[in-house]
């Protein structure tokens, strides 16, 4: 361990410089900090300090994220949040609007209401997970595929397909536009969601004029929503890579300049 005041080399568990007596620092290789001697793990980004903190991070915690990963689940947690608190609130808007314009499936809908209303609840609370930063993605297929669940039985019931329409717009392009999960997730959204408009279409009772224009829009939707889960997610990771070179290129210039300060020092010293 390099003394910061002398730049002389002690033994890996000295705590002060046997030359000068300084407190000796740990300096993390992630973010650089420097951390007290007997610390296990970084103070700013919690990497292993050393090898017995090495040993205990690999036990306990096998799944290792990237910082890209990481990244996604921050934000996959913030949207889970935000639109976990919307569908619970808009539950009793839907209340209401039933209440006015289909009275008489009130009570047959109250309970598929409630479980929509868990299911946003469940989308608050299980971001403190500890798993949640690797199961986010099929978390959320199943969660959005629950709403689409409970509004496909809803319009079966009413026999209705436009309500179903706007339903499936909304989770599409929602998706596509705040969760950071690319490409393949999108696109088993989108099929779960064109397979219950199907099956909405065939048991619908209420004959609907503009069915074929419906069909269209919703193909031309779920085609698009495709593009931005896409582009997003390939900007993001290359401005990822981009960064973990820029980090690589200053942790080299660094270590090169406590180099030369090293030599220098042990030139001036006799």
């Amino acid at each position: 361990m390099r003394c910061a005041s002398c730049n002389l080399d002690n033994a890996a568990d000295s705590k002060h410089c046997i030359r000068c007596g300084a407190l000796l620092r740990l300096k993390c290789p992630n973010c650089f900090r420097e951390n007290p001697s007997e610390a296990m793990f970084c103070g700013g980004c919690a990497t292993p300090l050393s090898p017995l903190a090495y040993a205990f991070s690999a036990s306990t915690h096998a799944y290792q994220p990237t910082p890209i990963e990481s990244e996604n689940a921050m934000l996959a947690a913030r949207s889970f949040r935000i639109v976990g608190t919307i569908v619970f609130l808009f539950q009793f808007l839907f209340l209401a609007a039933d209440r006015v314009t289909m009275p008489g499936y009130q009570k047959v809908f109250l309970p598929l209401y409630v479980i929509n209303s868990i299911d946003g609840l469940f989308a608050v609370v299980v971001t403190r997970a500890r798993w949640f930063p690797r199961y986010w993605k099929p978390l959320a297929l199943v969660q959005v595929g629950l709403l689409d669940v409970t509004g496909t039985i809803m319009n079966i019931f009413s026999g209705t397909v436009t309500p179903h329409f706007y339903i499936i717009i909304t989770f599409s392009i929602g998706c596509a536009t705040f969760l950071p999960w690319g490409l393949i997730w999108q696109s088993a959204l989108n099929l779960f969601c064109l397979t219950s408009y199907v099956v909405v279409c065939l048991y619908a009772t209420v004959a609907e004029r503009f069915l074929y224009y419906q069909w269209i829009t919703l193909l031309a939707v779920l085609i698009l929503s495709e593009f931005p889960a896409a582009f997003i997610d390939q900007y993001r990771r290359r401005l990822f890579r981009q960064l973990e070179e820029l980090t690589l290129a200053l942790k080299a210039s660094r270590d090169k300049s406590e180099v030369l300060a090293s030599m220098s020092h042990e030139m001036r010293t006799p």
